[in-house]
């Protein structure tokens, strides 16, 4: 119960942005089109999810990031902003005028890809979330029309739930392993399992 409170907090986050029905995306970022039914396969990369940021991007930023673990960016602050976990990049993002601006991306301890979005002006217009394995676990946008939309798949790629709507939910889908649709409470509890990852 409470994974499906941080998904619906993720939803009521990315519900303060603007309403916008253009997304500006960064190269390799997701569009922020329809979804797919239930019984339909989602595309799942062997090689992991594309990156917002380059290899060689990450590596160019990070040289002249400030340091988010030493203290927060100034309130003018215009650059890329880095957080390090032991002696590991674990996160790195653009900002401008002291505000999160453009890509983030944020790294599991092995290395793979985490969670990665896009800012505009501080307001989150698209969040996506990863299993270690790669596979697509979450992806939270506004959909054709214009409406905020979140999408949580299981490991298999099949669709476990569809969230759309404004501040809240208005419609609330779920749907197991195999596409069969669950009501809410079975879902509830399936969607705890799914962010135990």
């Amino acid at each position: 119960m409470k994974e499906l409170v941080l998904l619906l907090g993720v939803f009521a986050l990315i519900g303060c942005g603007e309403k916008k029905k253009s997304i500006d995306t960064a190269e390799g970022g997701q569009d922020a089109g329809p979804v797919q039914e239930a019984n339909e396969e989602v595309e799942v990369a062997s090689s992991g999810p594309e990156p917002l940021i380059s290899a060689a991007e990450v590596e160019r930023f990070v040289k002249d990031a400030h340091n988010g673990n030493k203290s927060s960016p100034p309130a003018d602050y215009t650059g890329w902003v880095k957080e390090i976990s032991g002696t590991e990049l674990y996160a790195l993002s653009q900002w401008k005028n002291g505000k999160g601006d453009g890509p983030w991306m944020v790294w599991y301890d092995t290395g793979e890809i985490m969670q990665m979005g896009i800012r505009k002006e501080g307001e989150m217009v698209l969040f996506q979330e990863f299993y270690l394995t790669g596979e697509k676990l979450l992806v939270h946008s506004l959909n054709d029309a214009g409406l905020r939309e979140a999408v949580v798949w299981h490991k298999n790629g099949q669709k476990a739930a569809e969230l759309i709507g404004e501040d809240e939910p208005e419609s609330m889908k779920f749907w197991n392993e195999e596409g069969k649709e669950l009501d809410r409470e079975e879902g509830e509890e399936m969607m705890d399992r799914i962010f135990q990852k």
